[in-house]
């Protein structure tokens, strides 16, 4: 399985607050970002895991669709532009095509940095607002982790921890 980078696009105009609370909370398990196209329609940008090209189309569209519905949007989708996560990296110029096969700096989203880490959602959440750990944009509207920089501040927690408890 492979993981996609998937922008869609829907045939509505205006979201209320609410609205956008909700298709973030459906589009949390993708790390997804929820905004307004150029056009003024809802668009949604997330990643997903796939088997090829044609199933990552296929499910975004499903998706996003699903979290519209969940807020009470009837909207169909207009637009899907769907990429594996490594050519969206390398066009966003996070990475440089060779550095992709060593994963080097590899982007990853705020559920697998709170595993490295041993901690919630929420605190990695702290963590950024505290300036402890920072982000990456990813697309316009969304932010990742670079996967170094979170295990280097793991593996600094762990040494204080050793050197406090004495463990």
């Amino acid at each position: 399985m492979e993981m996609y980078s998937a922008h869609v696009e829907l045939s509505r105009q205006r979201m209320t607050s609410d609205q956008v609370d909700k298709i973030m909370d459906e589009l949390e398990a993708y790390q997804g970002a929820v905004g307004q196209s150029p056009r003024g329609f809802v668009d949604a940008q997330f990643s997903l895991p796939a088997e090829h090209m044609a199933q990552a189309c296929t499910t975004a569209v499903a998706v996003m669709e699903a979290a519209a519905a969940a807020a009470g949007i009837k909207a169909h989708a207009v637009a899907v532009e769907v990429m594996t996560e490594d050519e969206f990296l390398v066009r966003e110029g996070w990475e440089k095509p060779e550095e992709i096969s060593t994963g080097a700096n590899e982007v990853i989203g705020s559920e697998e940095v709170a595993k490295i880490l041993g901690v919630s959602r929420q605190r990695v959440m702290q963590l950024v607002a505290e300036g402890r750990l920072s982000t990456q944009p990813v697309g316009k509207r969304a932010h990742g982790f670079v996967r170094r920089d979170v295990e280097q501040l793991a593996s600094s927690r762990k040494a204080l921890t050793e050197i406090v408890t004495g463990r």
